[in-house]
C-alpha cells in the first residue's frame, strides 16, 4: 500500500501507519454476523418495546460467551454519558 492509502486506513482504524505496514487488522466473517445480529437485534427492541434495550454488551468470541452491563450511568462521569446514558 502506498502510505496515502495507509493514511486513510489509519484514519479508518484508528491505528497508527507504522503498526499498518505488512498487516491488516483481522475481520472474521462469522464474528461480525454475531455482532451485526446483536446490533439489529437491540435496534428492534426499541421500537418495539419487545424488553429493555441493552445498553453495553461485550462479545467475546474466543470464548463464545455475551456479557451485559447493567451498570447505572453516573451523572458526571465523561465514559457513562458516551457509553451507557444514550439509549
Amino acid at each position: 500500500m502506498t502510505d496515502d492509502e495507509l493514511a486513510v486506513e489509519a484514519k479508518i482504524y484508528g491505528v497508527p501507519i507504522e503498526e499498518l505496514r505488512g498487516r491488516r487488522p483481522s475481520v472474521v466473517v462469522t464474528m461480525n454476523g454475531v455482532i451485526a445480529s446483536l446490533a439489529a437485534t437491540e435496534t428492534m427492541v426499541l421500537p418495539t418495546g419487545l424488553r429493555e434495550a441493552r445498553k453495553l454488551q461485550y462479545y467475546r468470541g474466543h470464548y463464545g460467551q455475551l456479557t451485559v452491563s447493567w451498570d447505572i450511568s453516573k451523572p458526571d462521569c465523561y465514559y457513562c454519558d458516551i457509553w451507557l446514558a444514550h439509549t
